[in-house]
């Protein structure tokens, strides 16, 4: 049978070649494609980004490849356009058979399912789309599979869910054929490699701490390191001129034990190769915790950068409002060790959060110009329903309605009313943080790059441009290292 997944994203490169490397490819369509594909099935992709191109777009890929159900990835910010699209759908083609599924399907699927979907899935979607295909292949009834809510006319079936999958290993690598047509890959692109699910925290405005509630079960498992070494090996042998991976998961240093496993199976995988192969990855910064044997067993596997979650430089947001516990001390010394052992780092840094003063924002710029990461992330906080920190945020009425209800650059637009850091001042800060952090450190000329950089990927118009540009700016110098001429 054909399944036709439907993924949309806002920060596009053009219609034909939306993603710029295979590190944008999404982990949740990627295993259940591979799992269908395993089983006989034929599954493919369309990337699509938010506008009315796309449903004629959508519209010739289901002629073309004439799927039996077409399914779509939804988050907070593409619900409304995927909503539409997929009445647009149903009405073209209302034999096909459509899905939903995604974090925002797991955290609001009463909302979901009063669309146009006649199942969505709840919590990991796998074999749950597994037998989806096989009962709609087979011509069986479609009802009693767990994960499911199943409509059938006015009614819908609420099936409860099956506990989280306990081994990892057990499903095929994901399938990343399939996005290969979508990709506008360049120099330097890298693979990513998820090492797990789940994530042992419980900060407020994000989704883990509802989506671990809508299963039994281990939410946070990983992968084994044979396991992922495997995956490694089968990408190497396949594109030997990928020299680089990220390691995806949300805290690589959580479990020490499986780290320092995983890390001596990596030296042992680079020591048999003539070059050994780069990594990165993620971790958190814990209370008190011991960075030097993290750190050494990073330098061992040639894991050679590290995105450090820092969120907000002062203690008071971090601790009461989003509710990460460490001190900027613990911040402080991770840094220090971190250079101390040659690895370099980036932050990830957030402001727009209720209750945050300008005095906060300016703890958060005074971290950074201390530590000075390599790199760094800077997003404006989009309340996502249903977690805590947006629940919050509805009960005190600072959700700013006409700009939530078709959002769809979050993290770059402020969706809130902040009377304690005025709207103005925050996205000038928001403008301006490269400035802020790095001057006397940069050249003024790269930090007013940098700046009008981010001016321009905060606007719709200017943000598609701007990317175009690039992209056509990084095949030149890929044309010039080829000896290519125009």
């Amino acid at each position: 049978m054909k399944i036709l997944f439907v993924y949309s994203l806002t920060e596009t490169q053009s219609a034909s070649k939306p993603l710029i490397t295979p590190e944008s490819i999404n982990f949740g369509i990627s295993y259940i494609a591979s799992l269908l594909k395993e089983n006989g099935h034929e599954p493919d992709i369309v990337v699509l980004s938010p506008n009315r191109k796309s449903f004629k777009i959508l519209g010739q890929y289901i002629k073309e490849f004439n799927p039996k159900i077409v399914g779509f990835s939804i988050i907070a910010t593409q619900f409304a356009f995927l909503t539409d699209l997929a009445k647009h759908t149903k009405k073209l083609f209302p034999n096909i058979y459509l899905i939903a599924g995604g974090p925002h399907v797991s955290i609001n699927p009463d909302q979901v399912i009063s669309g146009p979907f006649d199942a969505i899935c709840i919590g990991e979607g796998e074999y749950p789309t597994l037998e989806l295909v096989q009962k709609l292949n087979q011509g069986e009834p479609i009802t009693n599979i767990a994960n499911l809510w199943i409509r059938s006319g006015n009614k819908v079936e609420k099936n409860t869910t099956r506990p989280f999958l306990e081994d990892l290993d057990a499903l095929p690598y994901p399938n990343r054929n399939m996005w290969f047509r979508w990709i506008d890959e360049h120099i330097g692109s890298r693979f990513s490699i998820l090492l797990g699910r789940g994530c042992h925290f419980d900060c407020t405005y994000c989704s883990n701490h509802v989506l671990r509630k809508v299963a039994n079960g281990q939410y946070v498992r990983f992968r084994s390191p044979d396991n992922i070494i495997s995956e490694i090996r089968d990408l190497h042998d396949k594109f030997p001129d990928k020299q680089e991976y990220f390691f995806e998961i949300e805290a690589i240093n959580i479990n020490k034990k499986w780290m320092f496993d995983l890390c001596e199976k990596l030296k042992t995988f680079n020591d048999s190769l003539t070059k050994p192969l780069v990594f990165g990855t993620n971790m958190r910064i814990t209370p008190n915790a011991d960075f030097e044997e993290i750190f050494v067993s990073c330098v061992k596997a040639n894991i050679r950068y590290l995105t450090v979650g820092l969120e907000s430089g002062s203690d008071r947001i971090r601790r009461e409002v989003m509710n990460r516990i460490y001190s900027n001390d613990d911040v402080i010394r991770m840094a220090k060790q971190a250079r101390e052992h040659g690895l370099r780092f980036g932050f990830q840094n957030m402001i727009g959060l209720p209750d945050e003063t300008e005095e906060d924002f300016w703890e958060t710029i005074k971290l950074n110009r201390l530590c000075q990461p390599d790199w760094y992330y800077l997003s404006i906080f989009f309340p996502y329903p249903g977690t805590k920190l947006a629940n919050l945020c509805e009960e005190r009425g600072l959700i700013r309605k006409s700009l939530i209800d078709h959002a769809y650059m979050e993290r770059k637009k402020l969706y809130l009313d902040m009377p304690v850091f005025p709207f103005r001042r925050l996205i000038k800060r928001y403008y301006l943080f490269e400035y802020d952090v790095f001057k006397g450190k940069k050249s003024l000329l790269s930090i007013a790059a940098r700046i009008l950089q981010r001016i321009c990927l905060s606007h719709d118009a200017s943000s598609k441009i701007y990317r175009r540009i690039a992209s056509i700016a990084l095949m030149q110098k890929l044309n010039q290292m080829l000896g290519i001429r125009n």
